[in-house]
């Protein structure tokens, strides 16, 4: 009889096991990203250095991770990158004992070596290595094109601070004690400097710490006094840390680099650079129609660049980059390579600029503090301002835009968001006032609109005129396109706003005896108001005023603060209608620009999938998840759809349904497909419901059909899940398992309709790949499984082992002669000789025909299984094959299929006996696995959709317990 392993408990000791062993169960299991839970893919937890300059012939990396093994090859996305495996070295026992007592795994580590050729092009590269479970994760790894040196302790203190040389130089370093690293640095007065250090954005994400990444800090100090110059441990809502910096005297300086919350850990890497390098501080506008030319107000430090004959080689330059992007085209009309670069990244083709006159060049917002005053913000330079003429992307979407900068390095110039706006008219935020109901601006939706929160406590008003069941999607594209807008949107119809604004003033002049009143106060006493003024007349067609804050964008899963705000309106009524825009932080500048858009929704989706790094034995399964994020209330089912794959591979019912935003499935792999490494492409498919010009619907759908990318998942802080694009994702077929599992559909289709026939419950299980189990509460349902075994791979295993029996057991070598002893002990003492060997030589070939025995009946035992004859089969049994069931619930009971090896079938049993899960949709999935000799072999059964339903009524009838 097999045991229960796997039970619900009670509520109550349930949650008290809960929050006894939450730590200890986060720190274990919620430290690796999903994909590991079910296999021990090769994971990178750091490199150092995190990056290297082109041209440079042998760079040695140190590498931190788990599940390295084998490790063999090492892959760089783009070209011009090469690189080797040196060695892999396995963690120290006092590494073992510290890991343990953290619940953990100790890392392992490895040593690589990089060549990056001279024309190799600047940017962040994906670097993965391949070792025998697989490929790794993706670990991002900068190509940079300035001089780089690595620290070197000690630098701990600015007495021992270190020397960088001259000046642009990048630092590699890494804070692995909770130190503080010292660099020292000789600076010209009059330049502007840039400071940066890089270290979120080598790891965006920390597992198992708060905060969820490296929270590097900056401090500039005068090196013969130690006198702080500024500080600073972000740029705006950037948690990497930017110091853009005058230089007041010619002199030697200190950089010092920690974490803020004094951590340390070889994870904790940083790329520091500093010099007289560009910067882009923000542009404007944050979008343009898409493949129309657009003027970009830029600011930032040292922007000039060389400009004697500006226009000119700014027209080569344009030139050239034109080129190169046709030529990518060109090369990515086939299958993707793996250079290409991500979904979110492309190049704007520039135009002639020009630098506008000194005189507006010193933004009113940044005048030069005194040098010797910290700076909360960074910025302690006065900003350049310059035009920049660009032709955006034909494609609409979020690209990447790289101000090029006429003589600065090659890639030293940050890049910042740009939206290319495919369908809708755009129009700007007139000059002069708009910050009240009554001095709206007027817009026709649909519209983009441009505009700026110029100063702290600006409001911008637009007002425009819908119908009755019209649905708009007002929506502030700020923070998701690099400003430091934390927008807040408020809607709703003019009569409203106008008296909730009016009674807000009066009421604040009555009050303070003033006739300014302070945005905020004016947004308290407005919804007072709005809703009182509502209560007071409630025949006429209005709403209180709706508001919003923040809202989620989870293509945007990278930034740390998500503070764009979000509207879906749905108009009662004929009659005008007012949008405001303000700062809910009260804050204002020229860099908190936005692009508004109030027009029909457009119902739409993204698609995810994840793992990107899958491995599967050939003739296998494995397990890929899908995530959709519904944009504007799309709620329809997203397919996928696989390209770039020979024959061989099966999706099977890949969708995420309707109404869900997230799915799991499984891609089946033929047993001919060769072994080897595989670049799929994923394709997305929905039918999209059109909206017309008005804003009504019109009861149509579009079919479309879209390129989706895969994902790597990623979390954050213990709690926190974030799929981020990789550029190219990996399918790694390795050689057959010696067995594979299914469910036995034939059987579990009788089994359930006699059941359903017992106890008189309606539902069933269809019979074939898309068969959906019907689970009623509190019945215990029986999955019954099919087991096949390789002939070959088994014949193969057992060839091995009767092989390594056979081979003679190497002689142990006999032990070293001691020392003669003295002549006087020879002649009284006892005798210091080294005993005869024979009797040790006669135990090790005893202890040898015994292992070769064993070895032989398992060998046998195996040709046994793979001929099919389970009755030839002799113990030792050569490891037995264990079932589960995943993807079920804690509140599930479920009972294991313990299968002898050699054996055909098995019962898989599990009872779901909370009736809180009724009508609950999702996959099982199976595993099973066998452990031979420490060897874990584990396959995937397909995917098994379930359905749980309601308790039979003859159980009701029976009055049993139900939770």
């Amino acid at each position: 009889m097999k045991t229960k392993t796997t039970a619900a408990p009670s509520a109550v000791l349930f949650a008290l096991v809960r929050v006894v062993c939450i730590s200890a169960l986060l720190s274990a299991l919620l430290s690796v990203p999903f994909a590991l839970t079910l296999r021990a893919a090769p994971y990178i937890e750091y490199l150092y250095p995190a990056g290297g300059a082109a041209g440079t012939a042998s760079l040695e990396v140190a590498l931190g991770g788990k599940s390295l093994d084998g490790a063999s090859e090492v892959w760089v996305s783009g070209e011009g990158v090469t690189g080797e495996v040196l060695e892999v070295r396995e963690p120290t026992a006092a590494q073992i004992r510290s890991a343990r007592e953290r619940d953990e795994m100790a890392s392992q580590t490895a040593r690589l070596r990089l060549k990056i050729a001279a024309g190799a092009a600047p940017g962040v590269r994906d670097l993965r290595v391949r070792a025998r479970s697989g490929v790794s994760n993706r670990f991002r790894f900068e190509i940079g094109s300035l001089p780089e040196v690595a620290e070197a302790e000690p630098n701990d203190t600015p007495a021992y601070a270190q020397p960088v040389g001259a000046l642009p130089v990048v630092v590699n370093g890494q804070i692995t004690n909770a130190d503080r690293d010292c660099f020292r640095f000789h600076a010209t007065a009059g330049e502007t400097l840039l400071i940066r250090a890089k270290a979120r954005a080598i790891k965006p994400f920390l597992a198992d710490a708060v905060p969820g990444w490296f929270q590097a800090r900056l401090s500039l100090h005068r090196a013969g006094t130690g006198e702080k110059i500024a500080e600073a441990d972000d740029f705006r809502f950037d948690p990497d840390p930017v110091l853009l910096w005058r230089v007041p005297e010619t002199g030697d300086y200190t950089v010092r680099v920690w974490d803020a919350v004094s951590r340390g850990r070889e994870d904790f890497v940083y790329r520091l650079t500093i010099g007289k390098l560009p910067f882009v501080t923000d542009i404007f506008p944050l979008g343009a129609r898409a493949g129309a030319n657009a003027s970009l107000t830029v600011r930032g430090i040292n922007l000039g660049g060389e400009r004697g004959a500006g226009d000119e080689r700014q027209r080569a330059k344009g030139k050239e980059i034109r080129d190169k992007g046709k030529e990518q085209r060109d090369a990515g009309k086939g299958q993707r390579a793996e250079s290409a670069p991500p979904p979110q990244e492309t190049t704007l083709i520039p135009l002639p600029s020009s630098l506008i006159p000194s005189s507006a060049a010193q933004s009113p917002r940044s005048p030069l503090p005194a040098p010797r005053s910290p700076s909360s913000d960074g910025v302690l330079a006065p900003l350049e301002t310059v035009r920049w003429n660009v032709r955006a992307p034909a494609a609409g979407g979020v690209h990447e835009l790289a101000y090029p900068v006429l003589g600065a390095p090659a890639g030293t110039v940050n890049a910042l968001p740009f939206e290319a706006n495919a369908t809708l008219p755009e129009v700007f935020e007139r000059a002069g006032d708009n910050d009240t109901p009554e001095r709206a601006q007027r817009v026709t939706p649909p519209v983009v609109v441009n505009g700026r929160i110029e100063r702290a406590g600006d409001a911008d008003c637009y007002a425009f005129t819908a119908k009755r069941g019209q649905s708009f999607t007002v929506d502030v594209m700020a923070r998701r396109l690099g400003s430091p807008l934390d927008a807040r949107l408020e809607a709703g119809p003019a009569a409203a706003f106008n008296r909730a604004y009016q009674r807000a003033r009066a009421d604040w002049e009555k009050r303070t005896g003033t006739a300014a009143a302070t945005r905020r106060e004016q947004q308290r006493a407005q919804k007072k108001s709005a809703a009182a003024a509502r209560r007071r007349d409630p025949a006429e067609p209005l709403w209180p005023v709706l508001q919003n804050d923040d809202t989620k964008d989870t293509r945007f899963d990278l930034l740390t603060h998500h503070a764009d705000a979000r509207l879906q309106l749905t108009f009662h009524a004929d009659g005008e209608y007012h949008v405001t825009v303000t700062d809910a932080q009260g804050h204002g500048g020229d860099a908190f620009a936005y692009r508004l858009r109030i027009a029909p929704a457009q119902p739409d989706f993204d698609l995810r999938v994840t793992p990107d790094n899958m491995s599967v034995p050939a003739g296998g399964n494995v397990v890929v998840q899908l995530r959709a994020t519904r944009i504007d209330g799309f709620d329809g089912p997203v397919s996928l759809a696989l390209d770039g794959l020979p024959a061989g591979f099966a999706l099977g019912s890949a969708q995420v349904p309707a109404g869900r935003d997230a799915t799991a499935f499984t891609l089946a792999v033929a047993p001919g497909v060769p072994p080897g490494v595989y670049r799929p492409r994923f394709f997305a498919e929905a039918d999209l419901p059109v909206t017309g010009a008005d804003g009504l619907p019109t009861g149509r759908v579009r079919r479309v059909r879209r390129e989706c990318f895969a994902a790597e998942n990623l979390m954050q802080a213990f709690f926190y899940n974030h799929t981020i694009p990789v550029a190219q994702s990996y399918l790694i077929v390795r050689e057959p398992s010696p067995f594979s599992v299914a469910v036995d559909y034939p059987k579990l289709l009788a089994k359930t309709t006699a059941a359903q026939r017992a106890t008189g419950a309606a539902g069933s299980a269809t019979a074939g790949a898309a068969a959906v189990l019907e689970v009623p509460v509190n019945t215990e349902v029986e999955i019954p499984l099919l087991i096949t075994y390789n002939k070959a791979v088994l014949e193969k295993e057992a060839a091995a082992r009767t092989a390594a029996a056979k081979k003679p057991a190497k002689p142990k070598k006999p032990p070293a002669p001691k020392k003669p002893p003295a002549a006087g002990a020879a002649a009284g003492g006892k005798s210091s000789a080294p005993a005869p060997t024979a009797k040790g030589n006669a135990f090790a070939a005893a202890a040898e025909k015994k292992r070769a025995e064993a070895a032989q009946k398992a060998a046998t035992a195996a040709n046994a299984a793979a001929a099919g004859d389970a009755s030839a089969q002799q113990k030792p049994a050569i490891g037995g094959i264990r079932v589960m069931l995943t993807r079920a619930g804690n509140d599930m009971e479920i009972y294991p299929a313990e299968i002898e090896f050699g054996e055909t079938t098995g019962t898989l049993r599990f009872t779901c006996p909370s009736a809180r899960r009724a009508g609950e949709e999702g996959v099982f999935i199976l595993v099973a696995t066998r452990t031979l000799r420490g060897r874990r072999t584990e396959v995937i059964a397909p995917a098994l959709p379930y359905r749980i339903v309601e308790e039979p009524p003859a159980k009701k009838r029976g009055g049993r317990d139900r939770r």
